[in-house]
């Protein structure tokens, strides 16, 4: 799933921004993390839900029974042994309060607001040299890119160079996104960066799930599949400095069991039962633990891949097409563990 990770960009672009009198003393120096030396495939995690009641909860079945799912595709996939933890409840509100202000005051010059009608040319211009800079150094080549691309464009563009494809998706990106101030409420809980927040304080959970969408446009890092979207991530692997695997998950359901129509015609129309809800979610979660916990990148064109992002949100298609044998770790560059590469900054510790 979307899986954008702090890039040296973020050092370079607070700079620029100049926010919280950061200067020439004053750096924020970005440290990579490794990936974990798990052991023994067996593998425990820590979990808890996060509710916010502005949208519909799921029960504890609901949530025990996607991580069930979980573990049978992780088995086949990923050749790991997970088993999680009760699942603990949290209030959004007291989780999102343990974010220290020295992180806030960093991270809001680096979120576009989404809640405008309008956006400048400032904000496309950076937004689109930034998907240059990711789109060059990801794990798979321009070709397969395009091939990951291209059926879910608006058919009046027509890509014929990366350059292209670069502003086709910031077009994208910005005028999809526009759909979504709907699900949005007068606080940051739909930010990435702010889910990216919480790895600095003491929440000790490995998977944080939670009901909140999370849709967002920020001046540093994203991804294909992110901008496809309009902004939606379902969940993200980030740091985590609470965890034995300086990693964290976390997952939104929202997308799985949301029936608006803007929601549903990214999942090419299809309405999700809540059976299907559950484990397709559990399935796609999958997709995260393969970042946190192996590092594997996206394999962008290969179908049959469990790292293959979902395009849109159409995962009832992407998970009928996964085929395990057809593309085992270490079957390329992008499926090799350690090939995505995750940043924390000791500033913030």
């Amino acid at each position: 799933m979307k899986t954008r990770i702090m890039l040296i960009a973020v050092a370079l672009l607070m700079l620029v921004h100049g926010c919280n009198g950061i200067g020439s003393g004053n750096k924020l120096v970005p440290v990579l993390v490794p990936a974990p030396e798990l052991k023994s495939n067996d593998v425990f995690l820590k979990v808890a839900y996060v509710f916010n009641p502005a949208f519909p909860a799921r029960s504890t079945e609901d949530i025990n029974a996607m991580l069930a799912f979980t573990v049978l595709v992780a088995k086949e996939h990923l050749g790991l042994n997970i088993t999680f933890s009760k699942v603990a409840t949290l209030d959004i509100k007291d989780v999102f309060d343990q974010i220290p202000q020295k992180i806030t005051d960093h991270i809001d010059p680096l979120i576009i607001d989404i809640h405008k009608d309008n956006f400048t040319r400032q904000d496309k211009d950076v937004y689109a040299k930034l998907l240059a800079e990711t789109l060059s150094e990801n794990s798979s080549t321009y070709e397969e890119e395009l091939a990951f691309t291209q059926d879910h464009l608006d058919p009046k563009y027509t890509v014929r160079s990366e350059k292209g494809l670069v502003l086709t998706l910031t077009n994208t990106i910005f005028s999809r996104v526009k759909a979504y101030k709907q699900f949005l409420g007068n606080n940051p809980y739909n930010e990435w960066l702010y889910w990216q927040a919480l790895g600095y304080t003491d929440l000790g959970y490995d998977i944080l799930i939670t009901n909140q969408p999370i849709i967002s446009i920020e001046t540093i890092d994203t991804d294909i599949h992110h901008a496809l979207r309009g902004g939606i991530s379902v969940g993200s692997a980030s740091f985590n400095k609470a965890s034995e695997f300086r990693a964290r998950v976390f997952w939104s359901t929202f997308t799985f069991f949301q029936q608006h129509e803007v929601i549903r015609k990214l999942r090419g129309g299809m309405d999700y039962t809540d059976e299907e809800a559950i484990e397709l979610s559990g399935a796609y979660l999958t997709h995260e633990l393969g970042h946190m916990l192996l590092h594997l990148d996206h394999p962008f064109g290969r179908k049959e891949c469990v790292m293959t992002p979902v395009p849109l949100l159409d995962v009832k298609t992407w998970y009928e097409d996964l085929d395990a044998p057809s593309c085992a770790i270490g079957s390329s560059k992008a499926m090799t563990p350690g090939a995505m590469k995750l940043y924390m900054f000791e500033k913030f510790m």
